[in-house]
């Protein structure tokens, strides 16, 4: 499933846009503080080019309307010792998925890129951070993985 690509991109998932200031979100270890202080929860989903989701014939950008619903109760989670964590939450998509799924996460050098190793995937994902405060995450991905050429998704998150 797509969703589950993406959660842990994200997921979630996953987080920190270059910055010019030198504030300490700014560094890589800022945007670790930020990162771990906090659960996050899928708020906005979005796809350009529009993509085919339901191949119903219809184009759509915001894929967080038209994804199931039971993926926006789910819950990421980072530690300061670099453990990530995904929960469904209360609704499972999937009745024999795992309630869990864990792995690894960090930051590169810059703290512009977030890698998510699952335990349950054998290809870590890359995530390009756009934007990470106390209260939103913000992380995209490009790929060709929708079979029509590269496209962008951006995963918002909101700190619960």
């Amino acid at each position: 499933m797509r969703l589950n690509l993406l959660i842990p991109l994200t997921l979630a998932t996953f987080m920190l846009a270059c910055n010019d200031d030198k504030s300490p979100t700014a560094s890589a270890s800022g945007k670790d503080a930020i990162l771990i202080g906090a659960k996050w929860k899928m708020t906005a989903h979005t796809i350009t080019p529009a993509v085919d989701y339901d191949g119903n014939g219809t184009l759509v950008t915001n894929l967080f309307a038209v994804e199931h619903g039971c993926g926006h109760d789910d819950i990421d989670s980072y530690t300061s010792d670099h453990k990530f964590s995904f929960d469904e939450g209360p609704t499972k998509c999937d009745a024999s998925d795992p309630q869990k799924e864990t792995g690894t996460w960090s930051f590169n050098s810059a703290g512009d890129s977030l890698t998510i190793d699952s335990d349950l995937d054998p290809v870590p994902m890359k995530l390009k951070v756009v934007e990470v405060s106390a209260t939103k995450l913000v992380l995209s991905s490009s790929d060709d993985s929708w079979g029509d050429g590269v496209h962008t998704e951006v995963l918002t998150f909101s700190a619960q």
